[in-house]
């Protein structure tokens, strides 16, 4: 009984010397700011146009778009997006 208590001593005392020692948080690095490649442009200025490509030719293809993309640039269009289509 005597070395059962001893070595539960033992151990007790072992764990709380190495579990009280203090350790230092990592020191935390911050991020970096990031690069701006290009100026994003303010929503208020963004005027945005959804291609219907079947409104454009009956085929629906892509060559008439970009044929009529200097007519969409002209009515004050900065953004242009393809609209939704099912193919035949």
């Amino acid at each position: 009984m005597k070395i059962l208590q001893l070595v539960v001593l033992i151990f007790f005392v072992l764990s709380t010397t190495y579990c009280s020692k203090r350790v230092d948080p990592p020191e935390v690095i911050p991020d970096p700011e990031p690069t701006i490649i290009f100026e994003i442009p303010q929503t208020e200025d963004i005027v945005m146009y959804e291609v219907n490509l079947r409104a454009f030719s009956n085929a629906g293809d892509l060559k008439r778009v970009t044929s009529n993309l200097n007519h969409i640039k002209s009515l004050g269009v900065t953004l242009t997006s393809p609209g939704t289509f099912i193919p035949k």
